[in-house]
């Protein structure tokens, strides 16, 4: 899996995540969610819900089964 290393607040993204985590009409709107936990991310995984996954650069040797995600 290719990793793109987010260094600033002022990344778009990192705006958009935040935002849907805080914004229900966003959530609606968009008809994403932001989910958090091995167990979640695993089941959504499972059934084909995952669309970006953001990790700590320092959590990346702690989830070796998410280094050849196909997204």
């Amino acid at each position: 899996m290719q990793y793109k290393k987010i260094e600033s607040r002022d990344n778009q993204l990192v705006k958009r995540i935040v935002r849907l985590a805080r914004e229900r009409k966003y959530r609606q709107t968009e008809n994403q969610a932001v989910i958090y936990g091995e167990h979640l991310i695993n089941e959504a995984l499972q059934y084909g819900l995952l669309s970006e996954l953001l990790l700590l650069e320092s959590a990346l040797d702690n989830y070796p089964q998410f280094n050849n995600l196909p997204l």
